[in-house]
């Protein structure tokens, strides 16, 4: 039996295939792990197709009876993470850490590190901001990165790894391993051991796994702040990416329907920071986003956060 293992952009394909392959062995192989926390290094033989230009072109997969076809799929509420994990941790360790922090200092120099992989970025900053990010010109504000990938939470339900994800939890013949899973020790350990019919100790690796996962540590402590504003208990924001700071914009945005948060320059440093500046917010100034009087039918007033 082979195994082929078909995943999403931050979706851990790489580590399941390592899994696999270590299982197959019957031994951990060799750690995976590159500077930014993913499994990128790996180099072994399992087969781990990723984004849909590696795998729209198969069907049939509950036809071949020689291979085992393991899907990594995602809830839609897990997108922030993803998104982060595309630009922090796709990568095989040139930036000696998280791709996120690298790019907030200098985003010419992160897309000329990764090869050119994020040009399409530099032509969006262009066309959505009128700016030019070039060798005499390294450097994206970080209010106006906050506003860009706020946009690209907008414009999920077109983005492709929410679209490559739907396809592959429509696939006949595959089968679906949750990041939900991934992400517990247990559940994940009760999957190979339903694959392999017993499963090696690898919880000391999965911790590894976990401490190393800077894009998920930054989705997890997000989400606590929104939580913190729903329940209007105020507590300090510490550091977060600008991801997570265009996440929590946009969570926010949502909630409080009439209220901007998608312009600001400076982000907030607390939570009743933020409760203030709804709280105080003028009246007469008061209207919703006009991206969302569009979208109407995927943007309703109080909405709860996700």
């Amino acid at each position: 039996m082979q195994y082929k293992v078909l995943h999403t952009t931050g979706a851990f394909g790489n580590f399941i295939a390592y899994l696999i392959d270590s299982h197959v062995a019957g031994q951990l192989l060799s750690s995976p792990f590159n500077a930014s926390g993913s499994s990128d290094s790996r180099d072994t033989p399992t087969e781990n197709l990723h984004g849909g230009e590696s795998f729209y072109h198969m069907k049939d997969f509950d036809k071949d009876t020689e291979t085992k076809f393991i899907a990594c799929v995602w809830d839609e509420e897990f997108f922030p993470y993803m998104l982060h994990a595309s630009y922090g941790r796709s990568n095989r360790g040139q930036y000696s850490g998280c791709g996120v922090s690298y790019l907030e200092k200098n985003f010419y120099d992160f897309n000329k590190k990764g090869n050119g992989h994020f040009d399409n970025d530099i032509v969006l900053l262009k066309k959505f901001f009128d700016l030019d990010i070039n060798k005499d010109n390294q450097n994206v504000p970080r209010y106006i990165l906050r506003q860009y990938f706020w946009l690209k939470f907008f414009y999920k339900h077109k983005h492709k790894f929410c679209t490559e994800n739907s396809w592959l939890k429509r696939q006949q013949g595959v089968t679906q391993l949750d990041i939900s899973e991934i992400l517990d020790y247990d559940r994940l350990k009760r999957f190979f051991a339903s694959l392999f019919g017993q499963a090696l100790d690898f919880r000391s690796l999965h911790n590894e796994f976990l401490e190393n996962n800077h894009s998920m540590k930054d989705f997890e402590y997000a989400r606590q702040i929104l939580s913190a504003v729903r329940q209007e208990s105020d507590i300090r924001i510490g550091p977060v990416s600008v991801i997570g700071e265009a996440f929590m914009c946009f969570e926010l945005e949502k909630l409080y329907f009439d209220i901007p948060f998608f312009s600001r320059t400076e982000f907030f440093k607390s939570t009743g920071e933020i409760l203030d500046y709804v709280k105080y917010f003028p009246n007469s100034m008061k209207q919703p986003n006009k991206l969302f009087v569009e979208d109407y039918k995927r943007f309703q007033p109080k909405e709860k956060l996700s």
